[in-house]
């Protein structure tokens, strides 16, 4: 796709994880790249999707119990202002601050 999501027969331009300026020659990486990274480096093949529960509807939570038995964990804040993620697993609770429409992606070994 060109810098601008096109070219397509109704004019309707794409979004996609790289566009091409024909000008320079290069690929511009978008921000949506970022999201497929965190999904494809952290949930990997043999996964299976796991419940999870949240207490506001501006953070996105998946999570995914891994082949060895850990959880891949994937979360999203969508305000603009910073998150205080609470984690609570098997009477266990980590803490921390997810900033403004950031997303954050890790493993929990058990």
């Amino acid at each position: 796709m060109d810098e601008r999501g096109g070219p397509n027969h109704v004019g309707n331009w794409c979004y996609a994880p790289f566009l091409y300026d024909r000008q320079t020659k290069t690929l511009m990486p978008q921000p949506i790249q970022k999201f497929y990274w965190h999904f494809s480096h952290t949930i990997r093949p043999g996964a299976r999707r796991i419940g999870t529960t949240k207490y506001t509807d501006l953070l996105e939570v998946t999570a995914f119990q891994k082949e060895d038995g850990g959880i891949a964990l994937v979360l999203f804040n969508q305000d603009k202002a910073p998150q205080t993620v609470h984690l609570r697993l098997n009477g266990l609770v980590a803490a921390f601050a997810l900033p403004g429409q950031a997303i954050a992606s890790g493993e929990i070994t058990l």
